[in-house]
């Protein structure tokens, strides 16, 4: 067995554990969900995505015959097919929130991101060194796009933790958070620009 060989046995079965994982991370929010009956602001649409990632790669494996890959793709197929079924069954209607202009990182499934980000690197590392595009491709897409969304919600936070620390400030207990234009307005209005 080569070094090559090695490392890349390794990463495939880290990329198993990983991916396994990624699919159980949301499952303390989906149980609250179902013992609430309450989405509150969750956004189901990732939940989809990786519902679909995992039915994708079942078929590559079937096609080029990689079994590796069937059983944890397979599990995380129906763990998020599960995930699905509680999520509508438990709201009458689905909303998007709109993360970055809210300021709200509550919609926004921080451990499904964290975990995708780390899989989806595992899965290009182990793609390269089998050199198989067909792994590199849409891993090294998804682990750009999980990565983004963990800035995303960095500097969301951050942002919102920022104009907390400044209401706080003035004395007002619980923030609440406005649009540029309407806190210029209120700079204009009010002495000193205070708000």
């Amino acid at each position: 067995m080569t070094a090559l060989t090695a490392i890349a046995t390794i990463l495939s079965v880290l990329g198993n554990i990983l991916s396994t994982l990624l699919a159980l991370s949301p499952i303390k929010q989906f149980i609250e969900i179902d013992k609430k009956r309450d989405v509150g602001k969750m956004n189901i649409l990732p939940i989809i995505f990786l519902s679909a990632n995992s039915m994708m790669w079942i078929i590559y494996g079937m096609v080029t015959k990689r079994l590796s890959i069937l059983p944890v793709n397979t599990f995380g197929l129906l763990i998020t097919l599960y995930f699905v079924f509680v999520f509508y069954g438990a709201t009458p209607d689905v909303y998007a929130y709109q993360v970055i202009k809210k300021r709200d990182v509550s919609t926004m499934n921080y451990p499904l991101a964290l975990m995708s980000t780390i899989a989806a690197t595992c899965w290009t590392f182990y793609g390269i060194l089998v050199q198989d595009p067909y792994i590199i491709v849409p891993n090294g897409a998804g682990a750009a796009i999980s990565f983004t969304q963990l800035v995303v919600y960095f500097l969301i936070k951050k942002l919102a933790s920022g104009y907390s620390d400044h209401l706080n400030l003035q004395g007002n207990s619980s923030p609440t958070f406005i649009s540029e234009s309407q806190h210029l307005e209120m700079d204009e209005d009010t002495p000193g620009g205070e708000i």
